[in-house]
């Protein structure tokens, strides 16, 4: 058998013209022999084109291993991928259809050449970035069938950074946001949506992607459209949801927020969830258990201690070990805040909030606790510490109430989870990270599986703020600062984009990992294991349910039925799909865990951003570390889509919208093949819905420019401090705004 190594390359960033790799002076060595004509005994030439990938620059590469029998193709799926083997038809076969096609299609070329342009070229001459192997049952690139008009409109939401931000029709007719939502897209199966935030997939049905986006602009729009205009509709939409006036001073916030634009004014039904609990504990029991707080070790606390005086510092407590840290802590936490309120601190009351400076919550509530206290809160009562039962068990299962799947069957220590036996997408983000209705993350999340069974929960938690929490815990939400104000500006445009494989690079942080805990099933040790898995090494166990992923095959429409998902062997996807690896020094774990890092996982160099680095990927993974993604805004900000996995609610996720500005993903990263599937196209190129992918990321950089300013964060943060001072007051029956 002769191994013939060609390399086609098509005018795309950083490529050079076609050449042969096997004639003179092109590389030197192209052509191999070889005995087998089975395709696996084939792989071992992966390495020869990567090798000649690398020292030629080229963007495709086709290896044709001939015999007797058949002709194998190992094609590339973006730049800088491993190739794939697909097996051909016998040779004569081939040759006879290649003189079909070309006695075909002679007559339409030959009477507009035009035409044969443009197949060649395309309008913005570029070739396919996918290499065409004309066989039997090749196929022409799939046309993205919109499931509205207004789908694929241009989205250039760089042009409209510097001015006013827009009005509600604007904000329809720029995304094509839908007046109505029509479930009856087509006369397909529906899928079901199920009360843990996840769609499950009927494979007769439409692939979920299609009715997942246009959900998306639906609520989007909706938002937008029941938004309040005036102070008076902002306050009855207040009574409304929260059954209670808006505190005192909510007219200077309504004020703030028409001076600045703020969009989305009624969605802050975040600090509610944060602060109900504590209007059924009286006042007093309130402002002892802060004042103790205060004392607590790694904890800082601002406030006012007269209506007139300005937000500032008001106590340190931090333990032997972080004496060090102490001034990093302040600068990145207490001062960013003071300094967010010196417009506004006048029209806050008086208030002591205490911080944890930590990235992880550390607050476990009780579910009978958060029951009785939000009961209270209803009836006007209030709940003190004796009257709670006594404590049933402990573990993260008492956080939920006791009709959920985590407490009726709460997983042990060791236990792993499972492959899911239904293809799911999430189609609610926030009721998707709720373990108590999704027990898997338990086991799949470092914040969870560091504690193993879990904590026992703090009975009658002080009132204390994080910068992270999950539905777990009683941490309360704040703003971080930490990179809030980077935004990729010089990032390449989507167009100039030419990797379209999912990108991350990250520190193995994420938890404690040593012995006594399954670290393996921590969210970033899994992402580099599962897609790190490829040719080159063996990461996973071939009997484990993991070894393989399933996708659905992306479908030309939403008229098409997905049809039951498709089984792969990892390391034949990864090379193609992902470029995910580890980065840095090797941390966060025990040295004989430390030493099996290095041994095992993926580790790379690191990648700076811009048109050489990261800029160049069209797909960006985001996940959870030790606590929230502080890089979330930057990466949004960019041209790239944006998959993020997270089991942290944000103060932003009632301001955002999943499958508009970005794509949500399962900690289990089960869906994660499908969406990239369906948005980059299968290994050769098949399926892409590109023009869909490029909506999301640019919708995505509208939204981070709009919607997460300082002044967005600021409204915020005035807001959560009028609900706060007001909860925690004495007098707090008194404290509330009202309109004659």
């Amino acid at each position: 058998m002769t191994v013939n190594v060609v390399a086609y390359s098509v005018p795309l960033f950083s490529c050079t013209p076609r050449k042969e790799l096997n004639e003179a002076n092109s590389v030197g060595h192209a052509i191999i022999s070889g005995n087998s004509t089975r395709s696996r005994e084939a792989y071992p030439y992966l390495q020869l084109g990567a090798q000649l990938r690398a020292e030629t620059r080229q963007c495709l590469i086709a290896v044709e291993l001939d015999s007797r029998e058949d002709t194998y193709i190992l094609m590339r799926h973006s730049y800088g991928t491993a190739l794939f083997i697909v097996p051909r038809r016998r040779i004569r076969l081939t040759t006879l259809c290649i003189f079909i096609l070309i006695v075909i299609a002679f007559p339409f070329f030959h009477a507009n050449p035009r035409a044969s342009h443009d197949v060649l070229f395309g309008d913005n001459q570029r070739l396919s970035r996918y290499l065409e192997v004309v066989t039997p049952w090749t196929k022409p690139a799939p046309t993205q069938i919109p499931m509205d008009g207004n789908a694929n409109k241009g989205l250039q939401p760089d042009n409209q950074a510097k001015l006013a931000l827009p009005v509600q029709e604007d904000i329809e007719d720029r995304w094509g946001l839908e007046e109505s939502y029509d479930e009856d897209l087509n006369n397909l199966p529906k899928h079901t949506l199920n009360g843990n935030g996840l769609l499950i997939t009927n494979p007769d049905g439409a692939h979920p992607i299609y009715e997942l986006t246009r959900r998306a602009k639906f609520e989007w729009s909706r938002k937008h459209r029941r938004a309040s205009k005036t102070l008076r509709q902002a306050v009855d939409e207040y009574k409304r949801r929260y059954g209670r006036l808006p505190p005192r001073g909510f007219d200077h916030w309504w004020e703030y927020v028409q001076k600045h634009e703020i969009q989305l004014p009624d969605e802050y039904d975040q600090i509610y969830r944060d602060l109900e609990p504590y209007w059924g504990v009286h006042p007093e029991d309130l402002q002892e258990l802060q004042l103790d707080w205060e004392a607590h070790q790694d904890t800082y606390t601002i406030g006012k201690v007269h209506e007139n005086s300005i937000v500032t510092i008001l106590n340190v407590s931090v333990s032997r070990q972080n004496e060090d840290r102490l001034k990093e802590f302040l600068a990145v936490g207490a001062k960013p805040h003071s300094d967010l309120l010196r417009d506004v601190y006048q029209y806050i009351p008086p208030f002591r909030a205490t911080f944890s400076p930590h990235d992880a919550p550390n607050q476990v509530q009780d579910w009978v606790w958060r029951r009785a206290t939000t009961e209270a809160a209803k009836k006007g009562n209030y709940v003190r510490s004796g009257d709670l039962p006594p404590q049933e068990r402990t573990g993260w299962s008492v956080a939920c109430p006791r009709d959920s799947p985590l407490y009726l069957n709460p997983p042990d220590k060791d236990d792993t989870p499972t492959h899911q036996s239904e293809k799911t997408f999430i189609f609610d983000h926030r009721a998707s990270m709720d373990p108590c209705y999704n027990p898997q993350l338990i086991m799949t999340h470092g914040n969870f599986i560091s504690h193993g069974a879990g904590p026992g929960p703090d009975r009658f938690p002080a009132p204390q703020f994080s910068y992270s929490s999950t539905l777990l815990h009683a941490d309360i939400r704040t703003t971080s600062l930490a990179q809030s104000s980077e935004f990729s500006e010089d990032d390449p445009r989507w167009e100039d984009k030419d990797d379209d494989r999912l990108f991350w690079r990250g520190s193995p942080t994420g938890m404690w990992h040593h012995d006594g805990v399954n670290w393996r099933q921590s969210q970033r040790v899994r992402l580099v294991n599962y897609t790190g898995e490829t040719m080159d090494g063996k990461l996973l166990d071939p009997n484990s349910d993991f070894f393989y992923v399933t996708y659905l095959t992306p479908t030309e429409s939403a008229d098409i039925p997905v049809g039951k998902p498709d089984s792969f062997a990892r390391y034949r996807l990864n090379d193609a799909f992902m470029d995910v690896k580890f980065t840095g020094a090797i941390s966060g774990c025990e040295a004989n865990v430390c030493s099996i890092f290095s041994r095992e996982l993926p580790w790379g160099n690191r990648i700076e951003a811009g048109a050489y680095g990261a800029g160049r990927y069209k797909y960006l993974m985001d996940v959870d570390g030790n606590g929230w993604s502080s890089r979330f805004r930057r990466l949004i900000s960019s041209h790239s889509l944006v998959f993020k996995s997270t089991i942290y609610p944000e103060w932003w996720t009632d301001r955002i919208q999943p499958w508009l500005h970005y794509v949500p993903i399962q900690v289990d990263y089960s869906d994660l093949y499908d969406a990239l599937v369906f948005f980059a196209g299968d290994q050769s190129g098949e399926g892409a819905h590109e023009g869909m992918a490029k909506e999301i990321a640019e919708a995505g950089r509208y939204w981070a420019r709009s919607y997460w300013r300082d002044e967005d964060i600021t409204a915020y943060m005035f807001r959560l401090w009028l609900e706060y001072a007001r909860v925690m007051s004495l007098n707090r029956d008194e404290m509330y705004f009202d309109l004659p």
